[in-house]
C-alpha cells in the first residue's frame, strides 16, 4: 500500500531544476518566419517562374527552418529547370540522418499551405527581412 501523503521531509527539492527550466524556456530563437519560408518553398513547387524569382532573390542562408528544403529545390531547379517533386523528396530523404523518420508528404503539404505564387515577391521579402534581423542580432 502507498501512503496517501508523502512526508514533507522526503519531498525532493526541485528549486534548482525549476530555475534551470525557466532559463531554458526564456531562451529566444533567432529571428525567423517559418510561414514565409514555407510559402516561398510552396511557391517554388507550384510555379517555375516563382521558383526562378525566389532562387535569384534569396540564398540558402536566408532560410532558418527550411535550409534543406531550399537546397533541394535549388538542386532540382539547376538540374531540371523546375522544382521536381520526386527529386526534392529524394533529396530531403538523403539529407536526414540515418535512422530518423522523415515525413516528406507532411513537409511538402506544410509548404503548400502558405503558398501563393503570385505573391512570391512578398514572401521572399519577408524571408529576407528576417534573415537580415537574424544577422544583425548576432552582431
Amino acid at each position: 500500500m502507498f501512503p496517501s501523503t508523502i512526508p514533507l521531509e522526503t519531498t525532493p527539492d526541485y528549486s534548482e531544476t525549476t530555475d534551470q527550466f525557466q532559463s531554458v524556456t526564456r531562451m529566444e530563437l533567432p529571428p525567423h518566419n517559418r510561414e514565409a519560408e514555407n510559402a516561398v518553398l510552396g511557391d517554388c513547387m507550384a510555379d517555375s517562374l516563382a521558383c526562378a524569382w525566389a532562387l535569384s532573390s534569396l540564398c540558402d542562408d536566408d532560410f532558418y527552418c527550411n535550409r534543406i528544403g531550399i537546397e533541394a529545390i535549388r538542386a532540382s531547379f539547376e538540374k531540371y529547370g523546375k522544382a521536381d517533386l520526386l527529386f526534392v523528396i529524394n533529396h530531403l530523404k538523403r539529407a536526414v540522418a540515418p535512422g530518423l523518420e522523415f515525413n516528406t508528404s507532411d513537409t511538402i503539404e506544410s509548404w503548400k499551405r502558405f503558398s501563393s505564387p503570385s505573391n512570391v515577391a512578398g514572401h521572399c521579402e519577408a524571408v529576407k527581412e528576417f534573415s537580415t534581423k537574424r544577422v544583425l542580432s548576432m552582431l
